[in-house]
């Protein structure tokens, strides 16, 4: 017999492909591309199993790293719409990267130079305080090496054995030999990039020989055959000369070409079983995965709101554009030559806000309220259609949740005394639960309504994106640099951006208590809204509905217990 799935994905569920228009999907499948590298490459790279909540796919809709399923970098990538390959396309980005990397380690190799100049000052400043005779010597010889010019001081310094002990001059030898790695790969990936050009003047100036010879074979002997022969050295001329002209093969210096298009991140969503193991006699199936949103997810950004990522994001923004506060670089590489990679996405983030399409207040606000009935603190004067019935329907139903938690444990007190089998539940109860549930769901439809959708989306590409910021500019802006969980400079960076005080610890961990609210949040109502109703019996003993609120308590209490300690209650849900 197949197991009866208790969940089962709604008709009406929206995806991120669904996101209209295609430009404003893929100036978002940009910043996630660079968001999902990041994460997964290099801040949460060696986390796989201890991944920070919001990355957790278990605990909320996330974004999961690009799998094999990915193909990108295929063949196909290098040809245009008509099929004809775009020649130099690879060939110019390994160029840009080894030139990159040879500036770097030329920028290196300068720093290792005035390292060792350092040292070589030390080193003399130190043998001048020696006075013992068998140090004369080498003075003598340092002195000599200091009436040399300038710049042949430092190749006779390197020759010292004394010189050659010092660490920098082992930094030196080592930046000398990547140096010179690097320049046989650029030399290397120069050939690669000219080659195609060479070859293409190669079968050009045989082209031209051979149609030389057709001409004079023709007009010694016009018969059809060397006509056609003549045709045909014409033709392959033709298309050799065409190979070498500037639309055949484009300099990147003269035409403005990126990649266009991104892949699409992949927002998934797991639901794990709180129980060891389904009740004997029932045939179900407490399993479901999500690519799509859910009120859920609402849910999810709110708390997110709550938590302060928004106003941190707005502080950065400002700083970054006009105030000038704190040191956030707009270069692509620091003073060491290393890219500054949070420049980069501090652009996006920057650029998308002023096209307009990044995600606002007023748009998110609007949303709370017509999905969920609650709203944020604002001076915007918004005036929308609540869906006060959500509250109000969600209020209740968690209301009878926790009577039949309470009656559960009663009766298992009184059973562990008189040595019943299986308490008995209030059935009661239990249809009180199943018809609020039935109702609520009615009131999840306002998600379908207007933007509502595309706004969450947007909202939470928004939150990872500043996830992600914030995680590679904490130290620039003053968070200590041990401050490496989530937990950690979350809370710090609102105290320092949007408070106006310096770190301070409190009772409750700002991050810790908000998240908490957005997993629970976001999985007990995805729980509800993809319920299969039809499958919930509710009889005293052995129900299915005692099964899913048994599996579900922890959430509910999660959530209760983790409401409790939000520090500002503002339209709250319960």
């Amino acid at each position: 017999m197949d197991p009866l799935f208790l969940f089962k994905e709604p008709n009406q569920i929206y995806f991120w492909k669904d996101v209209k228009t295609f430009h404003l999907r893929n100036q978002y499948n940009e910043l996630l591309n660079f968001v999902i590298e990041e994460y997964y490459r290099n801040q949460y790279k060696d986390q796989e199993k201890n991944r920070p909540p919001f990355l957790n796919f278990n605990n909320c809709l996330t974004l999961r790293p690009f799998n094999a399923r990915c193909k990108c970098g295929s063949p196909a990538a290098d040809q245009d719409k008509a099929g004809n390959n775009v020649i130099l396309s690879t060939e110019r980005s390994k160029l840009d990267n080894a030139q990159k990397d040879f500036n770097i380690a030329a920028s290196r190799l300068e720093i290792a130079r005035k390292n060792l100049d350092f040292g070589i000052s030390n080193f003399k400043l130190e043998l001048a305080s020696k006075s013992e005779p068998e140090f004369d010597a080498l003075k003598s010889q340092v002195n000599s090496i200091d009436n040399l010019e300038e710049g042949k001081r430092l190749e006779e310094y390197k020759k010292l054995k004394e010189i050659q002990h010092l660490p920098e001059y082992k930094e030196l030898q080592t930046a000398e030999q990547n140096l010179k790695a690097e320049k046989q790969k650029l030399n290397v990936a120069e050939f690669e990039y000219r080659k195609p050009m060479l070859d293409a003047q190669r079968n050009l100036e045989n082209a031209k020989n051979e149609l030389e010879i057709a001409k004079i074979i023709f007009t010694n002997d016009g018969s059809r055959s060397n006509e056609e022969r003549l045709a045909s050295a014409q033709n392959a001329y033709n298309k050799a000369l065409a190979a070498t002209s500037r639309q055949a093969v484009t300099e990147a210096g003269c035409r403005d070409e990126e990649k266009t298009t991104f892949c699409m991140p992949d927002f998934y969503y797991e639901r794990t079983m709180s129980l060891n193991a389904i009740p004997q006699g029932q045939d179900l199936d407490l399993a479901f995965d999500t690519h799509g949103l859910t009120v859920g997810a609402v849910v999810w950004l709110y708390y997110y709101e709550r938590m302060g990522i928004f106003k941190i994001l707005g502080v950065l923004m400002d700083d970054y554009n006009y105030r000038g506060k704190y040191t956030l670089s707009g270069s692509r590489a620091d003073s060491s030559g290393d890219p500054t990679t949070y420049s980069t996405l501090m652009d996006m983030i920057c650029t998308l806000h002023r096209l307009g399409m990044s995600s606002n207040l007023r748009d998110r606000i609007c949303t709370y309220q017509r999905v969920i009935g609650v709203s944020i603190e604002n001076n915007l004067g918004i005036e929308s259609e609540r869906n006060a019935g959500f509250m109000q329907t969600f209020n209740k139903l968690i209301d009878y949740m926790l009577e039949y938690y309470k009656a559960k444990q009663l009766a298992q007190a009184i059973q562990s005394q008189n040595g019943t089998t299986q308490p008995r539940s209030s059935v009661a109860t239990q249809t009180s639960i199943r018809d609020t549930m039935n109702v609520l769901k009615q009131q999840f439809e306002p998600l379908q309504y207007g933007r509502n959708q595309i706004n969450t989306f947007i909202g939470i590409a928004t939150v990872h994106a500043t996830l992600c910021l914030l995680n590679m500019v904490r130290t620039e802006i003053g968070i200590p640099a041990q401050y490496e969980k989530p937990e950690e400079f979350i809370p710090a960076a609102y105290d320092i951006l949007v408070a106006q005080h310096k770190p301070t610890q409190s009772d409750t961990n700002r991050f810790i208590v908000f998240d908490n609210c957005a997993s629970y949040g976001y999985r007990l109502l995805t729980d509800i809204e993809t319920i299969d109703l039809t499958q919930l019996t509710t009889i005293a003993v052995g129900s299915t509905l005692d099964t899913w609120l048994n599996d579900v308590e922890g959430l509910v209490e999660g959530y209760r217990n983790a409401y409790s300690l939000v520090p500002e209650k503002v339209g709250a849900i319960v």
